[in-house]
């Protein structure tokens, strides 16, 4: 089975498939049901990679039925978290929500907070897709209070950020740039660029749409504007912004940088980042 999950990392899947039904078909045999759970679950990790969520979700029961079996609370909780991405990937935000909240559960009943940080914050991020903003800030300032407990300065970061956001698509952008900035600020204490640049950009947006920044902003350090990438979306919807606020919205920098934008997002897609580009 270990030399499957190697495949998987590697982007083999032919090989990592035969080598993982192997392993199921191996550890069926020995009734080595302490192993069995990993293989099914490294299986629903190979088909949600290939786009086969019903699939994945079948393998993921039968993990999820052997680690019970186990009392594999851990891996129990991972599994649940998995089921729940495969619902989040085809938009059943509803689904995906339930299977978070048994997910935290599980791993509140073992007393693991930083299981527990996990799916908390997991199930804020479907909360906030769903508009039900209350529910995700109560989540993620739960989520938070765990990690500064724990003093796990990147997923503490982590989590500032997703209630910067969250308070962002919520329209309160005082409270969003607050926990942006405390979020930029434990990225780069924990020496995670891009997720450093990222949260400054959030910031510069902001600057601009409220009027605080008429300048364009600078390019973050060691940021690539030719990505493809979402933090590269937001910049360049940034650098659009700061034109526009300065009536200059026919200038050519302007429209390739809302063109650029737009590319970006459509690909991703980032229906949220779509809607600002049309406003």
């Amino acid at each position: 089975m270990n030399l499957g999950a190697v495949f998987l990392r590697l982007g083999r899947f032919d090989e990592c498939e035969r080598y993982l039904n192997n392993a199921i078909q191996f550890y069926s045999r020995q009734n080595d049901t302490a192993l069995l759970p990993y293989a099914y679950n490294n299986m629903g990790v190979l088909l949600k990679q290939h786009g086969k969520m019903k699939e994945a979700r079948e393998s993921y029961y039968r993990a999820l039925l052997w680690s019970r079996a186990n009392q594999n609370q851990h891996l129990s909780m991972l599994i649940l978290i998995n089921v729940a991405t495969t619902y989040e990937i085809e938009g059943r935000t509803r689904k995906a929500i339930s299977y978070h909240v048994k997910a935290l559960k599980l791993a509140s009943k073992s007393g693991n907070k930083v299981q527990q940080a996990t799916a908390l914050t997991y199930a804020a991020r479907q909360y906030a897709i769903e508009g039900k903003f209350y529910k995700a800030i109560d989540y993620l300032k739960r989520a938070i209070k765990l990690r500064e407990e724990l003093k796990l300065v990147a997923d503490l970061a982590s989590s500032y950020e997703a209630l910067g956001m969250t308070y962002l698509l919520s329209n309160h952008p005082r409270d969003a740039e607050n926990y942006l900035l405390r979020a930029e600020n434990l990225f780069k204490e924990a020496g995670a660029t891009n997720d450093q640049n990222r949260c400054n950009i959030y910031r510069s947006y902001l600057a601009i749409e409220q009027g605080h920044m008429k300048e364009k902003p600078g390019i973050p350090d060691n940021f690539d504007t030719s990505s493809e990438t979402f933090e590269n979306g937001l910049y360049q919807l940034t650098i659009a912004c700061s034109y526009m606020k300065n009536g200059d919205l026919d200038a050519p920098e302007c429209r390739e940088a809302l063109h650029g934008a737009e590319l970006i997002f459509r690909n991703l897609p980032s229906l949220f980042w779509l809607g600002k580009l049309q406003k």
